[in-house]
C-alpha cells in the first residue's frame, strides 16, 4: 500500500472512541411528531437503511435518540465490574459518524468492499482490537491495551500498540499505530452498545 493509504488507515485507529458531550433535549421530533415510548427499537429501525451511517439523512435524529437513551440510563453502570462485564465481547458496527470508517464503508479498498467492522473487548487480558474486514480475506486491524477510568464509570481508556493491513495475495504489513484516548459507553444491554468517543463521534454496535 502507498504511504498515503497507510496515513488514511492510521487515522482509522480511533474507531469506536468518544468526547465529553452536552445534553440534548429529551424530546425527538421525527416526521412532525414527538417520539415517545421505548427509544431503542426506534433507534435500530432508524439506522436500518443507512449503510452504517454513510447515508446521513437521519443522522441528527439518530444522535438525539442516542443521547435520549443515555439520559434515561445514566445510572446503569455502578462499578468497574459492571462495565467490564457488560462491554466484554465481540461487537459488530451497525452505525457510526466516524468519517474514516465511513470512507472505507463507502469506497472499499482497491476495489474490495468492506464486509464488516468489528471490535473485540477483552477485560480478562485488558485488550482491545478494532478490525475492518474487506472482501477476499483482507483486513485492517489495530490492537491495544484498555483500562477502566477511576473517575467515570462508563469510560474505557485505550492505548493502541499494534497496527497492520492484510491485502491478499500480499503478506501482512505492520506499522506503528497512532492513537490513545477513551470512549464512553452511553448504553449497554445484552444485545446493543451505544458509545461516544473523545472526538465526539457516535457508534452503535451489536
Amino acid at each position: 500500500p502507498s504511504l498515503t493509504l497507510i496515513i488514511i488507515l492510521v487515522k482509522v485507529v480511533s474507531i469506536f472512541g468518544l468526547r465529553q458531550h452536552s445534553r440534548i433535549s429529551s424530546a425527538l421530533y421525527m416526521g412532525g411528531g414527538i417520539v415517545r415510548g421505548d427509544s431503542l427499537p426506534q433507534l435500530i429501525k432508524l439506522i436500518e437503511n443507512s449503510n452504517k451511517g454513510v447515508i446521513t439523512n437521519d443522522r441528527a435524529q439518530v444522535v438525539e435518540l442516542i443521547e435520549m437513551i443515555g439520559d434515561k440510563n445514566s445510572a446503569f453502570i455502578t462499578n468497574d465490574a459492571t462495565i467490564s462485564t457488560r462491554v466484554s465481547g465481540n461487537w459488530e458496527l451497525l452505525w457510526t459518524t466516524e468519517k474514516e470508517t465511513l470512507f472505507f464503508i463507502k469506497n472499499g479498498l482497491f476495489g474490495r468492499k468492506v464486509t464488516s467492522v468489528m471490535q473485540s473487548i477483552d477485560f480478562k487480558d485488558n485488550k482491545i482490537q478494532n478490525i475492518i474486514k474487506f472482501q477476499n480475506d483482507g483486513d485492517f486491524s489495530v490492537t491495544g491495551a484498555i483500562s477502566t477510568s477511576s473517575t467515570m464509570r462508563n469510560r474505557i481508556n485505550f492505548n493502541f500498540t499494534d497496527a497492520s493491513i492484510l491485502f491478499p495475495p500480499f503478506s501482512r504489513i505492520f506499522f506503528p499505530p497512532v492513537g490513545k484516548g477513551w470512549f464512553d459507553n452511553i448504553f449497554v444491554n445484552d444485545k446493543y452498545r451505544l458509545s461516544k468517543d473523545i472526538r465526539g463521534d457516535y457508534l452503535i454496535s451489536k
